[in-house]
């Protein structure tokens, strides 16, 4: 009498032929650069999970760009904030050379009216003429520079979102520096 025992079996086929892939899948890195890992198990006949880190590629250029769009974005945002005091203050000139102005007119009027009944000289009248231009121009200046920053706004907010685009770009660049599996898959042809 033999008496049975439960084992486990292995059933196998053998058989001749070709066997294809029901897919065949390349990645191609979509940043360049060196490699810096590949995946130990990436070799032909391997298997590898869905999200598997299979390469790496050096980061550090694209962490050097990204960290110079960030550093510009900030100068530019810098650059809006004295933008935004240089306004305050441009207006904060005008109200008072407008006031300067306005005493300037008021003494030429009144030593034109003193040089027509000849209690000042013409070259006291004159040098309060000069005052007066000097005066006008320096208005002028300064609402001429208050009409500029508008412009000068519109600008830099131009710059900051060029800046914005720039580090997201930079980022996604990082990002791509990772090569993952798509999918749970068997290696095939391995060209790296």
């Amino acid at each position: 009498v033999i008496k049975l025992s439960q084992e486990k079996i292995n059933p196998t086929a053998v058989g001749y032929g070709v066997i294809n892939p029901t897919a065949n899948l390349q990645v191609p890195a979509e940043v360049s650069g060196e490699i810096a890992w590949i995946h130990p198990k990436l070799k032909k006949g391997s298997e590898l999970k869905a999200g598997e880190k299979v390469i790496e590629l050096d980061k550090r250029d694209y962490q050097l760009t990204l960290s110079k769009a960030k550093a510009e974005l900030t100068s530019k945002e810098t650059q809006l904030a004295e933008l935004a005091l240089e306004e305050k203050n441009t207006q904060q000139k005008l109200v008072l050379t407008e006031k300067k102005l306005q005493l300037n007119e008021a003494e030429f009027k009144r030593k034109s009216e003193l040089a027509e009944q000849g209690a000042l000289s013409k070259s006291q009248l004159d040098t309060e003429e000069h005052q007066l231009i000097n005066m006008r121009t320096e208005h002028k200046n300064l609402q001429l520079q208050a009409e500029l920053h508008p412009k000068q706004r519109e600008l830099l907010q131009a710059e900051i979102s060029v800046s914005q685009a720039s580090i997201e770009e930079q980022t996604r660049n990082l990002e791509r520096t990772l090569i993952q599996m798509p999918f749970d898959d068997r290696v095939g042809e391995v060209n790296v």
